[in-house]
């Protein structure tokens, strides 16, 4: 009996102490790479974005250049060149904005009163030779004046020409004619004419003129089919003996 009441005495002595047994909290080791919160450092470079220049413009000039730099306006002097992809231009004077994404060439006029430099514009297998040319690099259109050009067998002289991306050409104050003279014996006088190399040349109303005498012969619209011959379409190239502000040879 004395024994059974010291085995429920230990008993009860036991029990606050495994009542006040502490258990230590476990921790799991955070991995190494998950506390860095910074992202992955190719995620923070931006693309720069892309302008309205799609490659470098270049240029060079004999004489001098000068860089209105308030106005992003370049103007080149003498001798003036401009490479823009497979756009050369050249020309006495030449001025580069870069706010309007435009290239403007002019003759300039010598110590003896005579126009030199006649601009010069190549794009690819096109070529235009003019006493004044602008050029828009952004659109690809461009604005020709006094020129002339040549379509299969025949010659379009013209005031002024427009060439859009497509290089059609849209001419006003037109004379077309298959004479290979600076000033044609005979020509028809259109007041517009849309010409699409190596195919056709279509025109508004017209008239016949021969020995510049205007004659009654003539229609309301006008086609005109200018196939592909050995000869490349273009502008003719001025040489010397010759017009420069018309560019005819």
């Amino acid at each position: 009996m004395i024994f059974l009441l010291l085995v429920q005495l230990a008993v009860l002595s036991a029990q606050p102490v495994l009542g006040q047994r502490v258990r230590r909290p476990t921790t799991t080791a955070t991995p190494k790479d998950t506390v860095n919160i910074s992202p992955p450092q190719d995620s923070l470079v931006v693309p720069a974005p892309q302008g309205d220049i799609e490659t470098t413009i270049n240029y060079s000039a004999r004489d001098s250049i000068l860089f209105e730099v308030d106005r992003k306006v370049v103007h080149l002097y003498g001798d003036a060149k401009i490479d823009y992809g497979t756009m050369e231009l050249a020309a006495a004077y030449i001025q580069i904005d870069y706010d309007l994404n435009t290239l403007t060439a002019t003759t300039l006029i010598d110590s003896t009163g005579q126009e030199t430099g006649t601009p010069v514009f190549r794009d690819g297998a096109e070529s235009y030779a003019a006493k004044r040319i602008a050029y828009n690099y952004k659109t690809r259109r461009g604005r020709i004046s006094e020129v002339v050009t040549q379509q299969g067998e025949g010659y379009i002289h013209s005031e002024v020409v427009k060439k859009n991306e497509a290089n059609e050409i849209f001419g006003l104050h037109n004379k077309y004619t298959t004479c290979n003279l600076e000033h044609p014996h005979f020509y028809i006088s259109a007041g517009k004419i849309k010409a699409i190399p190596n195919d056709k040349i279509m025109s508004g109303p017209f008239n016949l003129v021969i020995a510049d005498i205007p004659t009654p012969l003539g229609f309301l619209f006008g086609l005109f089919p200018t196939p592909r011959n050995k000869r490349s379409s273009g502008v003719i190239m001025p040489t010397f003996g010759e017009s420069r502000a018309v560019a005819f040879t």
